[in-house]
Protein backbone atom coordinates (compact mmCIF):
# COMPACT_ATOMS: atom_id res chain seq x y z
CA UNK A 1 0.00 0.00 0.00
CA UNK A 2 1.40 3.65 -1.38
CA UNK A 3 0.69 6.19 1.82
CA UNK A 4 0.99 10.12 0.92
CA UNK A 5 0.89 12.45 3.88
CA UNK A 6 0.16 15.71 3.02
CA UNK A 7 -0.40 18.48 5.32
CA UNK A 8 0.32 22.28 5.59
CA UNK A 9 2.07 21.63 9.10
CA UNK A 10 5.39 22.82 8.67
CA UNK A 11 8.44 20.53 9.05
CA UNK A 12 10.87 20.73 11.61
CA UNK A 13 8.91 22.87 14.24
CA UNK A 14 8.77 23.31 18.15
CA UNK A 15 4.88 23.08 18.66
CA UNK A 16 2.95 19.59 19.14
CA UNK A 17 1.27 19.35 15.93
CA UNK A 18 4.78 19.14 14.09
CA UNK A 19 6.10 17.15 16.44
CA UNK A 20 3.13 14.92 16.03
CA UNK A 21 3.47 14.72 12.45
CA UNK A 22 7.05 13.91 12.63
CA UNK A 23 6.30 10.92 15.01
CA UNK A 24 3.73 9.60 13.01
CA UNK A 25 6.14 9.44 9.63
CA UNK A 26 8.75 7.49 11.12
CA UNK A 27 6.04 4.89 12.30
CA UNK A 28 4.51 5.08 8.75
CA UNK A 29 7.88 4.51 7.16
CA UNK A 30 8.89 2.00 9.47
CA UNK A 31 5.56 -0.23 8.65
CA UNK A 32 6.10 0.93 4.77
CA UNK A 33 9.24 1.44 3.89
CA UNK A 34 9.31 3.28 0.43
CA UNK A 35 5.81 3.18 0.10
CA UNK A 36 5.43 6.48 2.21
CA UNK A 37 5.88 9.81 1.68
CA UNK A 38 5.01 12.96 4.11
CA UNK A 39 4.30 16.54 1.78
CA UNK A 40 4.51 19.33 3.84
CA UNK A 41 6.14 23.08 3.94
CA UNK A 42 9.27 23.64 5.33
CA UNK A 43 9.61 24.62 9.13
CA UNK A 44 12.26 26.52 11.37
CA UNK A 45 15.53 25.31 9.70
CA UNK A 46 17.43 25.73 13.13
CA UNK A 47 15.42 23.28 14.61
CA UNK A 48 17.59 19.97 14.79
CA UNK A 49 15.52 17.13 13.85
CA UNK A 50 16.23 13.95 12.40
CA UNK A 51 14.51 13.27 9.69
CA UNK A 52 14.39 9.30 9.09
CA UNK A 53 11.63 9.54 6.48
CA UNK A 54 10.63 10.16 3.16
CA UNK A 55 9.89 14.00 3.25
CA UNK A 56 8.91 16.35 0.12
CA UNK A 57 9.31 19.52 1.13
CA UNK A 58 7.33 22.12 -0.35
CA UNK A 59 8.14 25.76 -0.13
CA UNK A 60 5.72 27.96 0.99
CA UNK A 61 6.67 31.45 2.04
CA UNK A 62 5.98 32.06 5.85
CA UNK A 63 5.15 35.76 5.61
CA UNK A 64 2.24 35.76 3.09
CA UNK A 65 -1.43 35.10 5.23
CA UNK A 66 -2.15 31.64 6.19
CA UNK A 67 -5.09 31.01 3.55
CA UNK A 68 -2.97 31.38 1.00
CA UNK A 69 0.12 29.15 1.82
CA UNK A 70 -2.53 26.76 2.82
CA UNK A 71 -3.68 27.22 -0.71
CA UNK A 72 -0.42 27.15 -2.03
CA UNK A 73 0.56 23.99 -0.06
CA UNK A 74 -2.25 22.33 -1.89
CA UNK A 75 -1.85 23.24 -5.26
CA UNK A 76 2.65 22.89 -5.13
CA UNK A 77 1.48 19.62 -3.47
CA UNK A 78 -0.28 18.09 -6.25
CA UNK A 79 2.37 17.05 -8.91
CA UNK A 80 4.11 15.69 -6.09
CA UNK A 81 0.80 13.27 -4.82
CA UNK A 82 0.39 12.32 -8.65
CA UNK A 83 4.18 11.25 -9.46
CA UNK A 84 3.69 9.08 -6.13
CA UNK A 85 0.62 7.46 -7.02
CA UNK A 86 -0.56 6.92 -4.10
CA UNK A 87 -3.27 4.59 -3.07
CA UNK A 88 -4.42 6.40 -0.05
CA UNK A 89 -4.06 10.45 0.79
CA UNK A 90 -3.87 10.69 4.83
CA UNK A 91 -4.07 14.02 6.53
CA UNK A 92 -4.96 16.32 9.57
CA UNK A 93 -5.76 19.42 7.56
CA UNK A 94 -9.85 19.22 6.47
CA UNK A 95 -9.20 21.33 3.07
CA UNK A 96 -6.72 18.90 2.10
CA UNK A 97 -9.10 16.20 2.60
CA UNK A 98 -11.77 18.18 0.62
CA UNK A 99 -9.63 18.73 -2.08
CA UNK A 100 -8.23 15.25 -2.81
CA UNK A 101 -11.55 13.80 -2.47
CA UNK A 102 -12.68 15.91 -5.15
CA UNK A 103 -9.51 14.71 -7.39
CA UNK A 104 -10.96 11.15 -6.87
CA UNK A 105 -8.16 10.14 -4.21
CA UNK A 106 -9.00 7.48 -1.30
CA UNK A 107 -8.88 9.76 1.90
CA UNK A 108 -8.59 9.55 5.46
CA UNK A 109 -8.81 12.14 7.34
CA UNK A 110 -7.16 12.64 11.43
CA UNK A 111 -9.06 14.12 13.66
CA UNK A 112 -7.73 15.48 16.87
CA UNK A 113 -10.74 17.53 18.18
CA UNK A 114 -14.18 19.26 17.32
CA UNK A 115 -14.03 22.18 15.07
CA UNK A 116 -14.06 25.69 16.07
CA UNK A 117 -14.39 27.32 12.82
CA UNK A 118 -17.89 27.42 10.66
CA UNK A 119 -15.86 26.49 7.52
CA UNK A 120 -13.89 23.22 8.87
CA UNK A 121 -17.63 22.59 10.43
CA UNK A 122 -19.51 22.94 6.91
CA UNK A 123 -16.45 21.14 4.98
CA UNK A 124 -16.55 18.17 7.34
CA UNK A 125 -20.54 17.74 7.54
CA UNK A 126 -20.09 17.57 3.52
CA UNK A 127 -17.48 15.29 3.44
CA UNK A 128 -17.59 12.89 6.56
CA UNK A 129 -19.55 10.24 4.70
CA UNK A 130 -17.35 9.51 1.88
CA UNK A 131 -14.05 9.40 3.77
CA UNK A 132 -12.36 7.44 6.09
CA UNK A 133 -11.80 8.94 9.89
CA UNK A 134 -9.26 7.93 12.62
CA UNK A 135 -9.78 9.36 16.17
CA UNK A 136 -7.43 10.19 18.66
CA UNK A 137 -9.56 8.70 21.71
CA UNK A 138 -12.78 6.97 22.00
CA UNK A 139 -14.55 10.12 23.36
CA UNK A 140 -13.75 11.91 20.36
CA UNK A 141 -15.10 8.59 18.28
CA UNK A 142 -18.43 8.98 19.87
CA UNK A 143 -18.95 12.73 19.48
CA UNK A 144 -18.35 12.37 15.54
CA UNK A 145 -20.70 9.39 15.09
CA UNK A 146 -23.17 11.31 17.30
CA UNK A 147 -22.72 14.70 16.01
CA UNK A 148 -22.72 13.52 12.12
CA UNK A 149 -24.88 10.14 12.26
CA UNK A 150 -21.56 8.48 11.04
CA UNK A 151 -21.19 4.67 10.87
CA UNK A 152 -19.29 3.19 13.37
CA UNK A 153 -17.22 1.42 10.57
CA UNK A 154 -16.22 4.42 8.95
CA UNK A 155 -14.00 5.28 12.19
CA UNK A 156 -11.01 3.87 13.58
CA UNK A 157 -9.57 5.01 17.12
CA UNK A 158 -6.31 5.32 16.83
CA UNK A 159 -4.36 7.02 20.58
CA UNK A 160 -1.40 9.12 20.16
CA UNK A 161 1.49 7.03 21.86
CA UNK A 162 5.33 7.55 22.76
CA UNK A 163 8.25 6.01 21.62
CA UNK A 164 9.18 3.79 24.13
CA UNK A 165 12.89 3.87 24.01
CA UNK A 166 12.96 7.54 24.71
CA UNK A 167 12.37 6.35 28.08
CA UNK A 168 15.16 4.00 29.05
CA UNK A 169 16.82 5.81 31.56
CA UNK A 170 14.00 7.11 33.19
CA UNK A 171 15.00 6.29 36.74
CA UNK A 172 18.64 7.38 36.44
CA UNK A 173 18.16 10.33 34.80
CA UNK A 174 15.50 11.54 37.33
CA UNK A 175 17.71 11.22 40.35
CA UNK A 176 20.07 13.31 39.05
CA UNK A 177 17.81 16.14 37.05
CA UNK A 178 14.76 16.33 40.57
CA UNK A 179 17.25 15.56 43.21
CA UNK A 180 14.44 13.13 44.69
CA UNK A 181 14.71 9.70 46.44
CA UNK A 182 14.47 6.98 44.21
CA UNK A 183 11.41 5.89 46.18
CA UNK A 184 9.47 8.88 45.41
CA UNK A 185 6.68 8.13 43.25
CA UNK A 186 5.72 11.11 40.08
CA UNK A 187 3.12 11.65 38.36
CA UNK A 188 4.27 14.29 35.25
CA UNK A 189 1.74 15.94 32.91
CA UNK A 190 3.57 17.71 29.97
CA UNK A 191 1.00 19.88 27.49
CA UNK A 192 -0.91 23.11 27.32
CA UNK A 193 -2.21 24.40 30.96
CA UNK A 194 -5.38 25.61 28.76
CA UNK A 195 -8.54 25.33 30.67
CA UNK A 196 -10.02 22.03 28.68
CA UNK A 197 -6.58 20.17 28.07
CA UNK A 198 -6.79 18.55 31.88
CA UNK A 199 -4.18 19.80 33.99
CA UNK A 200 -7.42 21.12 36.28
CA UNK A 201 -8.33 17.03 37.11
CA UNK A 202 -4.61 17.03 37.52
CA UNK A 203 -4.06 19.63 40.13
CA UNK A 204 -7.67 18.37 41.72
CA UNK A 205 -6.14 14.82 41.92
CA UNK A 206 -2.72 16.08 43.55
CA UNK A 207 -4.72 18.05 46.60
CA UNK A 208 -5.82 14.90 47.98
CA UNK A 209 -2.58 12.93 47.36
CA UNK A 210 -0.07 14.98 49.44
CA UNK A 211 2.73 12.07 49.63
CA UNK A 212 3.09 12.04 45.48
CA UNK A 213 4.79 14.54 43.80
CA UNK A 214 3.30 16.17 40.53
CA UNK A 215 5.65 18.08 37.89
CA UNK A 216 3.41 20.00 35.19
CA UNK A 217 5.52 20.69 32.24
CA UNK A 218 4.70 23.18 30.04
CA UNK A 219 3.92 27.06 31.71
CA UNK A 220 4.38 29.06 34.69
CA UNK A 221 3.04 28.16 38.10
CA UNK A 222 -0.79 28.59 38.71
CA UNK A 223 -2.05 30.45 41.45
CA UNK A 224 -3.16 28.05 44.91
CA UNK A 225 -2.06 24.60 43.82
CA UNK A 226 -0.89 22.49 46.84
CA UNK A 227 2.89 21.82 47.74
CA UNK A 228 3.55 18.95 46.19
CA UNK A 229 3.28 20.16 42.44
CA UNK A 230 6.04 21.47 40.64
CA UNK A 231 5.82 23.92 37.39
CA UNK A 232 8.59 23.58 35.09
CA UNK A 233 8.10 26.19 31.82
CA UNK A 234 8.23 24.66 28.59
CA UNK A 235 11.17 22.66 27.03
CA UNK A 236 11.76 20.79 24.07
CA UNK A 237 10.28 17.61 23.45
CA UNK A 238 13.47 15.66 23.44
CA UNK A 239 13.84 16.33 27.34
CA UNK A 240 10.24 15.70 28.42
CA UNK A 241 11.34 11.76 28.92
CA UNK A 242 13.76 13.46 31.85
Amino acid sequence: MRLAYVTNVKIPASDAQSIQVAAMSRVFTHNLKGEFVLISPCGDKKISQQIDYNWSRVRVFSFLPRAIRYLLLIIKSIPKVKKFKPDFIYSRDIGVVLIYNLLGYKVVYEVHKPFETWVGEKIFSYIANKIKIVAISDALKKFVIDNYKLNDSSLLVAHDGVFLESFNNIQKDRQSLLALDEDKFIVMYSGSLQVGKGVEIVLKIASKLPDIYFYVVGGKKLEGVTENVKFIERIPSDIVPK
